[in-house]
């Protein structure tokens, strides 16, 4: 999981109602970089073994500030609302090249997302960050991580990937504090034993934090050899001279091939505190499961088998029909549906990149005919070419492919 042609990377796991929901970032790798990576996968299980893939979630917003690409969710669960923090790519050249900051999405029910309007935390809400968001690579600020605060209760810790003004060669992880609004942040200053003179990386990214008996582990990728380290301390936020020399997932786990993966995540389940990361000598998601020798040493182990008798729904597309028809001014896409449905009806080329949203919302029971004139969101007109009509609903998608000629 998932399936071919998708790759994944940084995921987020959350349960609801005895089912797990997984957001991860996909893209396809033979694709060219800037075409992919455009949308997060959702997948739904009930045993962490049988998954079934939804429709992807979180498409870029063309005219948005995050109209580029999609990554690095997480998922915390308030009581009333799942907040989505999640990585939106800037780039409208030449003011915004590739310009990384972090949004927030909110459901009730891990479907229905509605995102903010504007990003709540960048670079140029931080000032030890290098942050130039007209030059490549200058504004990087990805990979969020939410916790709450062991401090006070009700307050969050946002841990991300950024670049330090000293040292712009490199990244390295920074916190963030919020007194109760999830949309509020207010920077905590860089995390300097995560620095390329303490991990031995010039990329030190995907932060992810939990406690253990007393201790904080903090878990990251890094460019080693053996690429997942740990560090300790007794407190979430401690200066360097507070966190344990690094060591690597590796030593810990020996027997077990960690190397090819990146982007560790835990969650605690039932009291079973699971692992997972993505692997990339199986392009999917590998969950194991940590066993505890001691406070501070763990085996992984494959997960327990989760006793529920749940099966996982499939959203009805049942019955329904997408026909795409040819005529001298363009494309009509016609929806036939026995019921009234909520969906979403876009345009793709053959490297699956959307080129121009048609429908968002309900459709009507019965037939429905949208137009499609050729054009890009961005106004252009496209070339001649196969192209899809996709149409989604929170779970289940419906393509037609057809040629067009101009």
């Amino acid at each position: 999981m998932p399936t071919p042609p998708w790759r994944p990377k940084e995921a987020t796991l959350v349960r609801r109602q005895g089912l797990f929901h997984l957001y991860y970032t996909r893209g396809i790798p033979t694709a060219p970089f800037d075409s992919t990576w455009t949308e997060l996968g959702h997948a739904v299980s009930g045993d962490l073994y049988n998954w079934v893939e939804w429709a992807p979630e979180i498409p870029p917003r063309a005219t948005e500030w995050d109209n580029h690409q999609i990554w690095a969710p997480h998922i915390v669960e308030t009581d009333t609302l799942y907040y989505m923090f999640y990585t939106g790519i800037t780039h409208s050249p030449p003011d915004w090249i590739h310009h990384q900051r972090i949004g927030v999405a909110t459901s009730p029910d891990l479907v229905n997302w509605t995102r903010l309007p504007e990003p709540v935390l960048e670079c140029l809400d931080v000032p030890w960050t290098y942050c130039i968001p007209s030059m490549e690579g200058a504004g990087d600020f990805r990979d969020p991580y939410v916790m709450p605060d062991p401090d006070s209760a009700g307050h969050w810790i946002m841990y991300y990937t950024a670049r330090h003004r000293d040292a712009p060669g490199e990244l390295l992880i920074g916190a963030a504090r919020s007194t109760g609004d999830l949309t509020q942040w207010t920077g905590a200053g860089p995390l300097f034993n995560t620095a390329q003179r303490y991990t031995l990386s010039s990329v030190t990214e995907t932060p992810d934090v939990f406690e253990h008996q007393g201790r904080w582990f903090l878990l990251y990728t890094t460019w080693n050899k053996h690429p997942i380290g740990i560090q300790t301390a007794l407190h979430p936020l401690a200066d360097s001279s507070g966190w344990s020399a690094q060591q690597f997932l590796h030593e810990q786990v020996p027997f077990n091939n960690t190397d090819p993966s990146f982007g560790p995540e835990h969650l605690v389940v039932d009291g079973h505190e699971l692992y997972y990361h993505a692997n990339s000598a199986v392009d999917g998601i590998e969950f194991l499961e940590f066993v505890w020798e001691d406070s501070l040493n763990f085996d992984l182990i494959d997960p327990w088998i989760v006793d529920t008798a749940l099966s996982v729904p499939q959203p009805p597309l049942a019955g329904v029909r997408l026909v795409p028809v040819l005529g001298a001014g363009g494309v009509r896409l016609v929806v036939d549906t026995p019921r009234s449905l909520e969906a979403r009806l876009w345009i793709a080329d053959v490297s699956g990149r959307r080129i121009q949203l048609l429908h968002e919302g309900r459709l009507p029971r019965g037939r429905s005919e949208l137009p499609w004139d050729g054009r890009a969101s961005a106004g252009f007109v496209m070339p001649s070419g196969v192209y899809f009509a996709v149409l989604e609903t929170a779970g289940e998608r419906r393509v037609a492919r057809f040629a067009r000629l101009r």
